[in-house]
Order: C-alpha cells, then sequence, then structure tokens
C-alpha cells in the first residue's frame, strides 16, 4: 500500500504541484487539521533547514520541519512534537511545502513569520521607548533583537518569546509599564502552595495579543538558569553568585541598531555565556538554541575567548555550560577551533566529566521533554553538576520547598501511569 501511495505522488509530482490535506495537529499552529497542503517536487541538496518536507518512515506518511541537515541525512520534527523524526535519508523524501490553502486563502508559511516578526518588532520598539522615559535600566537576553542581529533576516519559525533582564528594583515600576501597555502577567505556577512556598521571584511572564499574534515577554530578574519554580537553591549554587553575574551583565551592555533604533542587549562574551547556560537550562535540548550559541561563537575574536573562560571560572560555571559547547563542537564545523579551546580551558574534574559523560553526551538534543521530565532531570543535573561538595548538596533535601515539589511530582507520575494502565486495560481488556 505504501509503494503504490508512493507511486501515486511521484507521477503526480512529475506533472505538476501535489495537493494533500492536513491531518493531525502535529505541526500546529501553521498547519491546521483540514489545511490543504500545496507541494512541489523537491530534491535533498535543495533542501534547507526550516523546510517542510513530505517524508516517509515506518509505512507513515509525514509532512515535518526541517531542523538539521548534513550531506547524508536530515532531521525533522512536527513543530507540535516533543520527539523528532531521527534520522530521513534522500530516499525518503518526496517533497516540499510551497504554499498552504486555508479556507479560500492561500499563503506562504514564511510570510507569516515574517509578519509575526514585524509585529514583535514594533512591540520592542514600544517598550524600549516607555523604559528609556520611564528611566528603566534593561537589556535583551536573547530573542528578536539578537536573531536579526546575527543572521541580518527574520527567522523562519514563530518566535516562542523575548527574554529581558531588569533591576529587580525596578520591578514594580515595569509591572505598571506591562499593564499599562495591555500586558497581563502569566501564573505559571503549578500549585498555590508551591508558590508561596517559593523563596525568591526569578521570572516573570507577561502577555497580550496583538494583530492576532501572541507576544510574550519574559522578564528576568536575574540570569536564572536554575529552577524558576523553586527559588534560591544555596546549597547547589550560591544566589549571591546570580545576582552578582546580573548586576555585572546589565553594567556591560552594548547597543544594536535595527530600523534606526537602538536595542540593548548583552555584551558578546556575555552572551556566549548565558546562551551555553539558557542550553543547560532546558537540559541541553533543542537544536535552535545550539545555533544561535554556534553563530555568535564563530564570530567571536580569539582572543575573547580568555575573557569568557575566566568568567566561567571565576563564577564555577564549568561543570553547566561545559556540555553546551561540547555538542557546539559536535555538531558544527565553523567553530570547532575556538570550541576546544574553550573545553579545554574550562575541563571539570574527573568525577564531573564521568557524570556528562555518562548522562549528558548520548542525550537526542533534538527531542524535547515534557515539563515534568524538564523539572526532574535539570534537578538531577543541576545536583551532580554543582561545584558544591556532597555534604552540603545534600542538606538540599531538607529544604521544605524542594520536599514539596518532589512529592507533588511522584504523585502526578503514579496518577499517570495509573490512568494510563487504566486506559489500557479499558482498550485491551484479559478475557
Amino acid at each position: 500500500m505504501v509503494r503504490n501511495f508512493r507511486k501515486i505522488i511521484t507521477k503526480k509530482l512529475r506533472r505538476d504541484k501535489l495537493i494533500l490535506k492536513s491531518e493531525g495537529d502535529s505541526m500546529l499552529p501553521i498547519f491546521k487539521s483540514g489545511d490543504k497542503i500545496i507541494y512541489i517536487k523537491t530534491n535533498f541538496k535543495k533542501i534547507r533547514v526550516n523546510d517542510y518536507i513530505l517524508e516517509f518512515k515506518k509505512n507513515t506518511f509525514f509532512t515535518h520541519r526541517v531542523i538539521y541537515k548534513t550531506r547524508q541525512y536530515l532531521i525533522s520534527k512536527g513543530d507540535n512534537n516533543l520527539q523528532s523524526d531521527g534520522k530521513i535519508f534522500p530516499r525518503q523524501i518526496l517533497a516540499r511545502v510551497i504554499r498552504i490553502k486555508r479556507m479560500k486563502k492561500i499563503f506562504n508559511p514564511e510570510l507569516s513569520y515574517f509578519a509575526q516578526s514585524n509585529n514583535y518588532l514594533d512591540e520592542m520598539v514600544n517598550i524600549i521607548n516607555v523604559f528609556k522615559k520611564k528611566n528603566i535600566e534593561f537589556l535583551f537576553l536573547k530573542g528578536l533583537p539578537i536573531h536579526l542581529h546575527y543572521y541580518d533576516r527574520p527567522p523562519m519559525r514563530f518566535f516562542s518569546d523575548c527574554d529581558l533582564l531588569i533591576n529587580k528594583f525596578d520591578l514594580e515600576k515595569v509591572n505598571h509599564i506591562f499593564q499599562s501597555m495591555g500586558y497581563k502577567h502569566l501564573d505559571t505556577s503549578f500549585l498555590i502552595t508551591q508558590k508561596l512556598l517559593k523563596n525568591i521571584e526569578t521570572e516573570l511572564i507577561y502577555y497580550k495579543f496583538s494583530h492576532n499574534f501572541p507576544i510574550y515577554i519574559d522578564l528576568h530578574l536575574n540570569i536564572n538558569f536554575m529552577m524558576t519554580q523553586i527559588g534560591k537553591l544555596n546549597d547547589l549554587y550560591q544566589q549571591e553568585n546570580v545576582n552578582n553575574l546580573s548586576i555585572e551583565f546589565i553594567k556591560q551592555k552594548r547597543y544594536i541598531i535595527l530600523n534606526k533604533n537602538r536595542f540593548p542587549i548583552l555584551s558578546e562574551e556575555n552572551l556566549i555565556l548565558y546562551l551555553a547556560l539558557h542550553f543547560f537550562h532546558h537540559n541541553y535540548r533543542g537544536f535552535h538554541r545550539l545555533e544561535i550559541l554556534n553563530k555568535i561563537v564563530s564570530k567571536v575574536k580569539r582572543k575573547n575567548l580568555v575573557n569568557i573562560t575566566s568568567k566561567i571560572k571565576k563564577y564555577s560555571l564549568e561543570n553547566f555550560v561545559y556540555t553546551s559547547f561540547y555538542f557546539v563542537n559536535k555538531y558544527f564545523s565553523n567553530s570547532k577551533d575556538k570550541t576546544k579551546f574553550i573545553l579545554y580551558m574550562i575541563k571539570p574534574s574527573p568525577q564531573k566529566i564521568k557524570y556528562i559523560h555518562r548522562k549528558l553526551i548520548k542525550l537526542n538534543i533534538f527531542n524535547d521533554e515534557t515539563r515534568i521530565e524538564s523539572g526532574v532531570n535539570r534537578f538531577r543535573n543541576l545536583f551532580f553538576l554543582s561545584p558544591h561538595p556532597f555534604y552540603k548538596k545534600i542538606s538540599t533535601f531538607f529544604n521544605l520547598h524542594i520536599n514539596y515539589v518532589i512529592i507533588w511530582i511522584i504523585v502526578k507520575i503514579i496518577k499517570n501511569n495509573f490512568c494510563r494502565f487504566f486506559n489500557r486495560k479499558l482498550i485491551n481488556p484479559i478475557s
């Protein structure tokens, strides 16, 4: 059946464009179930990262985004899927998407990204102007301004959010500013008790809709790379270091020009460090996060690498960022000399290297995690990569907040497994 279907598709593509109806939700929000997808024939050499391609694997046909490509194969993934599709070889690729037809409207997916980017950029300019009037000191940690500066074009995917770093003493004023601009605060706490037990506020999320596009602003009160739902974890890493690093980042900010507007961002050295920490924060997942880190590392001057490694050592961050640079070195050839130097200069202790080789470097960075999986793995990595001695780390488990979260996670996992088991029993009853 698969062979026959492939023959039909190939035959149609020889004559003209191919039109297939979209099913499922793996490509939300760009493809919706019922959309008519218009394809043209393509070959492997012409395919670029972020193209949508029609492919088949394990007797299944699907259209997903290309997220990584080598000379021999590519890796694709549904925008709404946690798991990637693994290696896709040239013989498995049939066509490339050029248009989408929804109701009576035909549009190019790329134009949707451009529209969202313009919308986001306009909103960033508004924020800059208001913050300037109110004397708010801030900078963009990551997001659209950084992408536009280094790639000189809008991203070929929807941007999820934009991260801003502010002085924590300006929080009340900034909160009032966002409310006056029509933003709402998004509470991401999973329980009220957990929220009350939280010992420090590290991040706030604001959102609003503009021209049918959602705008999300992650407001950081410090360079948070630890547990946003918990707060301070001094037994694993000193909060004082986080605070001092945040102050240093703001003092050393620089400006870039986009559309005749000045955008404050991190210095290039600090940006590399922050993106490496950000990749750690996401448990070394998400290839697009690694892409932008490589882009900046490949451009930085060799002499600046010494300053980067010195700062990493100064704040005892070697264990956290070593794996980030390892993956840059593994997947990209244009920055190998620089990443090899960084890896040599910040190599952790043999005990930490053992954990990294056993648990981290074998990770599939193309896959994502559920919220619970992400939290569990982040705490595990923080615990084992912490620069503190074991006796101090173990005292973390005397923290009431930690114990509460652990119990909540255990209950949640048991409940989820019970529901799966019960549903399986209903579907496949034993007679």
